[in-house]
């Protein structure tokens, strides 16, 4: 049996020419020697010869419909089923929109996509983009958005990450699964609408870092429903949203597509530490604490059988965990999501945790007050970004 000792990532077309290099220049920075981290071609992809050494199959920042022209069915059928026999999945970004059941992207605009989807990691829908302005090919719309992260025990801290038309990652919260959050936010809650209200010392640095270019933009308000906001400068009406109720006029397609998925929200395994040749791999490994369930916890259903997938929405997904939220937009929707698939396991981000301040300021010296911005919580976004790694059985350096 072979050692799994490849990163992949896919490169192909729908793949960002920058993103693949942000990610790929992350993951050689990050992982043990032990690992061999290289690009993969949709040909060698449908080849399947590469699930025999993958540790993870990783896609970035582009545009999804072109993963999914060049892969089509049956690539698409060999990720999958690489992921429900033990392998491990990272979508950033559009690699992100790419794992949900089904995705809304600029629904009514000029750059509208939506459909379903068919790797089916995340039974929901892939919603974007979070913030308004993004523009194929454009550095517009980009910023330094806000997420939270659990970084150690039960702290969880505001963490500046390169965004880019990235989604969040919606359940019909109302119909399936009643949310309740980590105990330690419990008292900063609306209890009106269960909506996180970051307090004073929250916003506090946004305030202090005086934003006021058109990357950064404090204390955002921005409609992901509707086309209309109130976002650094640009100004509309802003309608009363709700996550709970709004995930598509025809999606999901019945109320029993939800059932046995066990939902869990925080970090449970946000551990940062350098590899240790002695432990084991694992989620058990965690050094920080698990946060406490949601309200509603449903019986774990593992398929470990490929051929019994397209079940329905869930299709093998057992266990799901929010582990950052988008930290001003209304509702603090999901921004990163860890879910069993079943026997493996997938992440999915809508923010691109993996850039690094300076090599994007090298790329694109316009974004230099941006970088700034992502450079006080670089220490931050680092840990995140490792955590996020070893979530996925993966040894740091």
């Amino acid at each position: 049996m072979s050692t799994k000792n490849c990163v992949y990532i896919y490169d192909g077309e729908g793949a960002s020419e920058v993103s693949k290099l942000h990610l790929k220049h992350s993951l050689v920075e990050n992982l043990s020697t032990r690992y061999n981290v290289q690009f993969i071609s949709p040909d060698e992809i449908l080849k399947g010869t590469w699930t025999r050494d993958a540790a993870v199959m990783a896609f970035g920042g582009g545009f999804d419909k072109g993963f999914i022209r060049t892969l089509g069915s049956v690539g698409v059928a060999k990720i999958r089923s690489y992921v429900l026999n033990g392998g491990k999945y990272l979508g950033i970004c559009a690699g992100g929109y790419f794992g949900c059941d089904y995705i809304e992207f600029d629904k009514g605009g000029q750059l509208e996509v939506c459909g379903e989807r068919h790797l089916k990691f995340f039974p929901g829908c892939g919603r974007g983009p979070v913030y308004p302005g993004f523009k194929y090919d454009d550095l517009k719309g980009s910023m330094a958005a806000p997420i939270d992260f659990q970084t150690s025990g039960t702290t969880r801290e505001i963490i500046f990450t390169y965004f880019h038309g990235g989604g969040c990652f919606l359940l019909n919260e109302s119909r399936h699964i009643q949310l309740t959050r980590t105990a330690d936010w419990n008292e900063r809650l609306d209890p009106i609408r269960n909506n996180f209200k970051p307090s004073l010392e929250d916003y506090k640095h946004f305030h202090d870092k005086g934003f006021g270019s058109n990357h950064l933009r404090p204390r955002t308000v921005c409609q992901i429903y509707d086309r209309t906001f109130d976002n650094g400068g640009i100004t509309g009406s802003l309608r009363d949203s709700d996550l709970a109720t709004k995930t598509g006029q025809n999606y999901p397609k019945n109320n029993d597509d939800y059932k046995r998925v066990s939902v869990t929200e925080g970090n449970s395994n946000c551990t940062t530490t350098t590899e240790d040749k002695n432990q084991k791999s694992g989620l058990g490994q965690a050094s920080g604490e698990r946060s406490e369930p949601m309200a509603l916890n449903l019986n774990h259903d593992i398929l470990s059988d490929p051929q019994e997938r397209n079940t329905g929405p869930t299709s093998g997904v057992s266990e799901l965990e929010i582990l950052s939220r988008y930290c001003e937009i209304p509702g603090t929707p999901p921004a990163i999501i860890k879910s069993r698939v079943g026997q493996g396991r997938a992440i999915l981000c809508g923010v691109h945790i993996e850039y690094i301040p300076r090599l994007l300021l090298e790329m694109e010296p316009t974004l230099k007050e941006l970088v700034k911005t992502l450079e006080d919580t670089e220490k931050q976004r680092l840990d995140c970004f490792r955590s996020l790694l070893q979530q996925l059985d993966l040894k740091m350096k």
